[in-house]
């Protein structure tokens, strides 16, 4: 054992607590950076829905090209809309087509229950004055 004075040495708890507050200081500046990086983000975005709202002015819309532009939108929307008036025109009577096949189908079917209860009254003659169908 040396004689010369070695700087005194720290108890556990002491050496414990400082590093839990150094700790917490790291993680205080860890989420502090983290919420700036968000603020920023924030601020970036409302930056960019700004910038991307002030496309449109009222010089634009008063300009000459942007009357062409809306112009060339309104043509396109209305050959959109005749195109989706003649499908659905045409739906329409392909619709009405298959309700008059729906009603001629009920009609047959509706005639040929008739002729087999018709059968089935012939059969039960048949039966009644002994004749065998099955033979």
């Amino acid at each position: 054992m040396s004689s010369a004075k070695s700087p005194a040495r720290k108890a556990m708890k002491q050496l414990q607590a400082n590093s839990a507050v150094k700790r917490s200081l790291k993680n205080k500046n860890v989420i502090q950076k983290m919420i700036e990086n968000m603020v920023e983000k924030k601020v970036d975005k409302k930056e960019k829905a700004e910038e991307e709202k002030d496309w449109l002015t009222r010089d634009d819309i008063n300009s000459v090209d942007k009357y062409n532009y809306w112009k060339e939108v309104a043509q396109e929307r209305e050959i959109v809309l005749e195109k989706t008036l003649k499908e659905n025109l045409h739906l329409k009577e392909k619709i009405e087509s298959l309700e008059d096949e729906i009603d001629l189908m009920k009609a047959e079917i509706e005639h040929l229950k008739k002729l087999s209860e018709e059968g089935l009254k012939l059969a039960a003659i048949l039966e009644e004055c002994g004749i065998n169908l099955n033979s």
